[in-house]
């Protein structure tokens, strides 16, 4: 997008700027937020290069909140990638210093994140733990953004638990504050996940309302992954609604986005939603081929049996058996 191409010149024209007059604290800086948009549009490797970069510098000043900072920013795109292990033993690092240098919104934001990544890994009880921890550090020190942030993961722990009317609670919630913060990225996330669970609810005219939202948000604020995540989710309300050509060209322009990014979660279930399509057209052969291929993708994320993956997968199996009965009884 035109403001995702801003953002990323601005940053590279301070970090030329920087470099010129070798400010090393400028570059860090420069550098870290240069990062974070690459990332967000989806260049990930490009990304994680920069934050390298930045990291060895941060530690070569002695500025160990900002080497939190990459630490952390490092153990996301580990956990995008479904490395959970590595992604783990970043958060650990980033939290650590944070705690040591007294960096209360560090651990925050930090404590949180960890509890995404263990909500990715199906350890939902440990999640509840951390996301809670997370929560009672943001109320303490007023951040409203990041408390909205953890209040919309524990309503995504929820839906992982199966408690969906309190998730599709903890999600409306979080809006009305990331609303009063103006943070357009964290709106579009939730919108999508309030998309999902109406679609789960069976209530589709306010899944549509949710989903088109998040993809239009998500686009503005040029994250690919979120396009990309949204649109699978379209693309699977539209095959439930009887538009199966519409359905297949929205799945696979989440495809195109989404698939050069690497990160299994998301590419796992959107192989569901491509299976949930495939069942809608009778093709049962694809449905079975889009669950091998997803449970290969959560066996490489060490993805335990509550995971949203294993959970997405659980979903179109018991599907694909349905429609099994129907055929067979017909």
């Amino acid at each position: 997008t035109n403001r995702h191409r801003e953002s990323r010149g601005r940053f590279e024209a301070a970090l030329a700027l920087a470099t010129s007059i070798h400010d090393t604290q400028a570059t860090c800086q420069a550098l870290t937020c240069l990062a974070t948009i690459l990332h967000e549009g989806g260049e990930t490797h490009r990304s994680e290069a920069l934050y390298q970069k930045a990291l060895q510098l941060f530690r070569r000043v002695g500025d160990r909140q900002g080497e939190s900072l990459v630490l952390g920013s490092l153990g996301t795109i580990q956990k995008h990638h479904g490395c959970s292990a590595q992604a783990r033993a970043r958060y650990d690092e980033a939290l650590t210093l944070a705690r040591s240098t007294g960096d209360r919104h560090g651990e925050g934001m930090w404590l949180g994140n960890l509890g995404n990544l263990l909500v990715q890994q199906g350890r939902l009880t440990e999640a509840q733990d951390t996301f809670l921890a997370a929560l009672a550090v943001q109320r303490e020190i007023g951040d409203r953004r990041n408390e909205a942030l953890w209040l919309g993961n524990l309503g995504v722990l929820r839906w992982s638990q199966g408690r969906t009317q309190e998730a599709r609670a903890l999600h409306l919630a979080a809006l009305v504050i990331q609303r009063e913060t103006g943070d357009q990225r964290a709106q579009s996330m939730l919108l999508g996940n309030l998309g999902d669970i109406c679609m789960e609810l069976g209530d589709l005219a306010k899944a549509r309302c949710h989903l088109e939202d998040a993809v239009s948000l998500a686009e503005v604020t040029g994250s690919r992954l979120m396009t990309g995540a949204f649109l699978g989710s379209l693309a699977e309300l539209e095959a439930r609604e009887g538009g199966l050509r519409r359905a297949h060209d929205v799945i696979h322009e989440a495809e195109q986005l989404l698939r050069p990014l690497g990160y299994r979660e998301e590419i796992g279930r959107l192989l569901c939603r491509r299976g949930h399509i495939a069942l809608a057209h009778g093709h049962f052969d694809g449905a079975r081929v889009a669950i091998i291929e997803a449970l290969g993708l959560a066996r490489a994320m060490d993805a335990q049996p509550d995971a949203l993956i294993n959970r997405e997968i659980a979903r179109l199996q018991v599907a694909m058996a349905n429609a099994n009965r129907t055929r067979h009884s017909a």
